[in-house]
């Protein structure tokens, strides 16, 4: 393949993928960003996805999901620490 411009034909390929960083990689939540590459790494806390449609239990309103989300966030940072406190990226 040539990747060089300016020539008569320039090639690139169908479905390209530029990669991600370590670091967005241990972010996502996708499980295919951390297979084989041992991540996520340290000090990332994943929660469950907060989509009530999808993953809300049967029976269970819109705002009791929100509540038990609520919960689980609060125990799973107070379970590692007080230093992760107030620190919530979005």
């Amino acid at each position: 393949m040539r990747w060089t411009a300016g020539e008569e034909e320039d090639y690139q390929p169908r479905k390209a993928y530029h990669g991600v960083t370590v670091a967005s990689a241990s972010l996502t939540g996708l499980p295919n960003n951390h297979r084989d590459f041992d991540l996520p790494i340290a000090n990332i806390l994943h929660v469950d996805c907060p989509h009530w449609y999808r993953f809300g239990q049967p029976g269970e309103s819109e705002e009791e999901f929100a509540s038990r989300n609520g919960q689980f966030i609060g125990t799973a940072r107070s379970e590692r620490g007080s230093r992760d406190r107030g620190r919530v990226y979005r």
